[in-house]
């Protein structure tokens, strides 16, 4: 069975669309749901035109797709009321979750069992994001 791989394709802070391959096929959507070939879009794709944010692997509480360059949050335990703030940023080939804070770090797996992960922002339309979390 082929795997299938996402990203969300953006211009700078514009988001342009998503991208589903799968083996020698590329689809696009606006929304996630619907899904529809575009040469267009795949040539302009070709280019390196767009950035190109990797999808996590994760969904969020609301089941929304949780890509590289996504500010999310949660609850660190089951007794700590507040919720902190972490980046998900590809690093060295991989997605990280660093935190906003100084604080613990986590693995994509230590937060994929997180009942309240919710996706917060998109870490390109925020500029300095150091102040998040305090």
């Amino acid at each position: 069975m082929e795997q299938e791989t996402f990203y969300r394709l953006r211009n700078q802070d514009k988001i342009i669309a998503q991208m589903r391959v799968k083996g020698a096929q590329v689809f696009f959507s606006k929304d996630g749901f619907w899904w529809r070939g575009d040469e267009q879009l795949h040539a302009q794709v070709k280019k390196g035109l767009f950035t190109m944010d990797e999808f996590s692997g994760l969904k969020d509480k609301n089941n929304r797709m949780l890509f590289a360059e996504d500010i999310v949050q949660f609850k660190l335990g089951s007794l700590i009321k507040k919720k902190r703030t972490f980046r998900l940023s590809k690093v060295a080939g991989e997605i990280q979750v660093l935190p906003l804070f100084p604080g613990p770090q986590y693995q994509l797996h230590e937060i994929a069992v997180k009942p309240d992960l919710e996706w917060v922002s998109y870490a390109f339309l925020q500029g300095d994001i150091s102040h998040w979390g305090s």
